[in-house]
């Protein structure tokens, strides 16, 4: 859905999320793995593609569905505007400077700026330091997302133990 959006160029299924679930017995897999005995390891990585592929799709919805309303609050912003050009970005880099944006889209610093200006100014970014110099800005929508799927895997790991 992302990709379908233009969003991304490619997606890919958080497989390392399922792994992380339960540490100590990736860990085990692991060693098992060095000592010549691959079964633990494949079933580690088919449980993981298991919960990859249905925590991954609320991911995917999520995110989809918080650069649908970055795109809804730039209405009137012409199609090719630097503002508009940077919203895919956030998907993999939800935090940024200046240098970065002016680096990723090969614009100067006053378009870049004036980016950022209309990006905070509709409530797409927010500004985190404070600062006139040396300023950060974030995605809060993409942040919350990974925040809810960092959490929904701490979750499942607290049940794997059990």
């Amino acid at each position: 859905m992302i990709r379908n959006k233009a969003l991304l160029v490619s997606a890919t299924v958080p497989i390392s999320a399922g792994l992380l679930v339960d540490t100590e017995r990736y860990f085990t897999a692991l060693d098992e793995f060095r000592a010549g005995d691959a079964g633990p390891i494949v079933r580690r990585f088919a449980g993981a593609a298991r919960i990859a592929a249905t925590t991954g799709t609320r991911l995917v919805d999520d995110l989809v569905g918080v650069f649908t309303d970055s795109w809804e609050r730039l209405q009137g912003i012409r199609a090719h505007a630097t503002a508009r050009r940077l919203i895919p970005h956030f998907i993999a880099q939800p935090v940024v400077n200046a240098k970065h944006v002016q680096t990723a889209l090969g614009v100067g610093e006053m378009a870049t700026l004036r980016a950022l200006d209309t990006l905070s100014d509709r409530g797409v970014l927010r500004e985190r330091t404070g600062r006139s110099r040396g300023r950060v800005w974030e995605h809060p929508g993409v942040i919350g997302v990974l925040d809810e799927y960092a959490e929904t895997i701490r979750r499942m790991g607290r049940g794997a133990g059990r």
